[in-house]
């Protein structure tokens, strides 16, 4: 039958005119043809760029605390790796700030509070007792990330940290700070 006419769509969006019964059904097979799916390529990392056996990273902020704690003749030698892990993992980017608390409060295990390094203390007064230094040096740093994530200041969280308010304490956060400073340059700090 000639004049029929039907519309098929391609790639290029061209319109087919066509004239015959027999045209028009040919081009409806390809149209209804089942279309082939792509075959999905998954790539490993591995696949893409060889990663090579390296050497363990030192972690210089360690060796740093080891000279400090060394120098002042700490009876926390050798918690290095606590304070820095406690510190990372409670979001605290200066990690010189649980040290230097530890050396203000208690000269850093020098003065015996059963293992309270920070002058935490209870609600109901008296001081925090611990088992050891490691679980002072934990309970600290999380406090203090906590108060961090609440007044994003250092100086602020030093301010409350002694006095509970953080107009009051000023000088304890400035000699806090000073002590922050001999410990080390703000080195290995994140913004």
């Amino acid at each position: 039958i000639l004049g029929l006419k039907a519309e098929a769509e391609t790639k290029n969006e061209t319109k087919l005119v066509l004239n015959t019964k027999e045209e028009f059904a040919k081009t409806q097979k390809v149209i209804d043809a089942p279309q082939q799916e792509k075959p999905k390529i998954e790539f490993k990392i591995s696949d893409k760029i060889p990663i090579p056996n390296l050497p363990e990273i030192k972690d210089l902020r360690v060796e740093i605390l080891e000279d400090w704690h060394r120098s002042h003749m700490c009876l926390t030698l050798g918690t290095e790796k606590i304070y820095l892990k406690e510190a990372d993992k409670n979001n605290i980017n200066d990690w010189r700030v649980i040290p230097a608390i530890s050396m203000k409060e208690q000269g850093c295990g020098k003065v015996f509070n059963y293992y309270n390094l920070t002058g935490m203390t209870k609600k109901s007064g008296g001081y925090v007792r611990y088992k050891n230094y490691g679980e002072s040096i934990e309970d600290s740093s999380r406090r203090f990330g906590q108060l961090l994530e609440r007044y994003k200041d250092y100086k602020k969280v030093l301010s409350v940290w002694n006095k509970g308010n953080p107009t009051d304490g000023l000088g304890y956060a400035e000699e806090v700070w000073a002590i922050m400073e001999k410990i080390s340059p703000p080195i290995g700090l994140v913004p």
